[in-house]
């Protein structure tokens, strides 16, 4: 078992790393990492729908998919990942969540925190989530991911901010992100510490808990495939925001101008069809402006310009996620 510890907190880094390595490793990889501000979401969902989308823009609140379904989790740099990268024989043994989480579970118990697994594939303390977990099969190398977060010290003002979509505008068939009440690590323990000691508590557990394990960094030509496949498909909006299910999104709001309606059929990223009403009368240009454009990022400069008297900007983008 190689065991990295690798210093970027650059979050499309390590999401390039665990899919390049799930792929290519030759042996077990243990990573530990953080990310600088990020909500990550899981393969199957549609990435404006799990964030409120003007305030991670606002707050430079980076987005991201990985490659594992599941729902969606916050990172900040009080936050520590783990990513297990594992061959397996036995398909059902593979999925077996606790069996990973395991060896954690047991060190926090060590460090005095109440931990204990629970039956979404979570780890709770005190009835509240400190970590969540998901997996992803690579079933031509046999390899399993399994990955996570630790709250450690995390500013959680933060997280339910930026993870706080607006789900009812949204309408699709892929996976919805369920809620939980969190909190941090640190305040369970016993004998404060930094994050950095209890990442090399972590560490130094699983040296001694995986056979045959090590510390190691990366290579030189992992690096660069790792940062080519960062570069080609992880910060890309393709992936980010076209990858997920079609959806539709549909909302009415107020504004001094009357009553505006949305109505958006998106897929890839792209809206197919819009229709935009102000008091039940069709806005065309409006409407013709936001088609085939991409949800996230429509031409904000003609927009302004379309806009009736009386429809403020930021009204109009606070409404449309």
């Amino acid at each position: 078992m190689r065991i990295i510890c690798h210093p970027s907190n650059d979050v499309y880094f390590h999401l390039a790393a665990e899919a390049y390595l799930l792929e290519h490793s030759t042996e077990d990889i243990t990573l530990l990492w953080q990310s600088h501000n990020a909500v990550v979401c899981g393969k199957h969902q549609v990435v404006l729908k799990e964030v409120d989308y003007p305030y991670c823009k606002q707050h430079q609140v980076h987005l991201a998919r990985r490659v594992s379904g599941g729902g969606t989790v916050f990172h900040d740099e009080g936050n520590l990942c783990f990513s297990f990268i594992k061959g397996y024989q036995d398909r059902q043994q593979a999925v077996d969540f606790q069996s990973h989480t395991q060896p954690l579970v047991d060190l926090l118990i060590s460090m005095g925190v109440p931990a204990e697994h629970s039956g979404r594939n979570d780890i709770l303390a005190s009835g509240l989530k400190i970590s969540g977990n998901a997996e992803h099969l690579n079933q031509r190398q046999k390899k399993v991911l399994h990955h996570g977060t630790l709250l450690f010290n995390s500013d959680l003002e933060n997280l339910g901010r930026a993870i706080h979509g607006h789900v009812s505008s949204y309408s699709h068939h892929g996976v919805e992100s369920v809620r939980s009440k969190v909190a941090n690590i640190s305040r369970f323990l016993k004998n404060p510490m930094s994050l950095e000691h209890f990442k090399d508590l972590i560490a130094e557990h699983l040296l001694d808990y995986f056979a045959n394990s090590r510390q190691d960094v990366f290579s030189t030509e992992e690096l660069t495939q790792i940062n080519h496949l960062k570069d080609t498909q992880f910060k890309q909006d393709d992936w980010i925001f076209g990858y997920g299910p079609r959806y539709s999104f549909t909302r009415v709001c107020n504004t001094p101008a009357g009553t505006l309606g949305y109505y958006l059929a998106v897929e890839k990223g792209v809206v197919q069809e819009a229709r935009l009403t102000l008091n039940q009368v069709l806005l065309e240009a409006v409407s013709e402006e936001l088609r085939g454009a991409c949800h996230h990022a429509p031409d904000w400069n003609n927009i302004s310009l379309l806009l009736p008297p009386g429809i403020p900007l930021e009204i109009f983008e606070e409404n449309l996620y």
